[in-house]
Parts: C-alpha cells; structure tokens; sequence
C-alpha cells in the first residue's frame, strides 16, 4: 500500500542540523501522492516532528487505531479509500480532542469548518504558520 511498510507507517529521520521547533512531537502525514508524502514528511521532520506517513485515511484510522493518535494530524483532503479527509478530521477530533489537525487540498473544500486548511500550493512559511494556527506551540 502507497505509504505504508508491512502495513505500519514509514517514519521520518529528523534533519539535526535544522532549528526543531517541534522535537520528538508525534506527526500523521495523511497523503495519496508518493511525491508529495516524502517532501512534506521531510519538511515536517527538518522541524522536528516524528512523522509517519499513510496513503490514505483508511490507513491513517487503522494506525491511529492501533498505535494511537499523534499530536498533529496533517491530512489532504481528496483521496482513494473510503473516507475524506474532512471525515478523518472529525473521526479524530471526536475521539482525540487534544489532537491538532491540519488540512490541506487543491480543490474546493466542503465544509471543513474548524479546522485549518492549507490550499496546494503552499510555502514552507505557510506551512509553519498553519501549524501553529492549530494551536501547536513550538517547544
């Protein structure tokens, strides 16, 4: 499955010589696009972040299921499978309320109300600014 290793997440080496803002925080890249997926999981680690990455939100909830949820859930929003990202936004924020969860599309989103939406392209200063308008604090 795209994204995924023996069906756990790949995870994502921090980049030591960067400023870590968010050191060792747990981070759920939500992703269909291979491309995309390792350019935003090597951006968020370069922060620090411990990233894994999923293809999709079925994978997401299945290893937010099994290993818990992280801290930031940063999702796209159009993807196979049978859940939206907009759905596996509020599947988390139902069940983890602590959890801070961006989005991010290249399309109209529909409602996606409460929660921080990115639209493709962006910048890595936006991206910075995105998560911390989730309420995540660097550390």
């Amino acid at each position: 499955p795209a994204g995924a290793t023996g069906g756990r997440p790949r995870r994502h080496v921090v980049n030591r010589d960067a400023e870590l803002l968010w050191p060792g925080v747990r981070a759920m890249l939500v992703e269909d696009h291979p491309v995309l997926r390792r350019i935003l999981a090597q951006t968020l680690a370069t922060l620090g972040f411990d990233v894994a990455t999923v293809g999709d939100a079925d994978q997401a909830r299945a290893a937010i299921e099994r290993d818990g949820c992280p801290e930031l859930l940063f999702s796209d929003v159009r993807m196979p499978g049978s859940m939206t990202g907009i759905e596996l936004a509020r599947w988390v924020r139902e069940r983890y309320p602590a959890a801070r969860i961006l989005l991010q599309t290249g399309y109209a989103v529909g409602d996606a109300t409460g929660f921080v939406t990115l639209t493709k392209p962006f910048s890595a200063e936006q991206l910075l600014e995105a998560i911390k308008a989730t309420g995540l604090a660097p550390r």
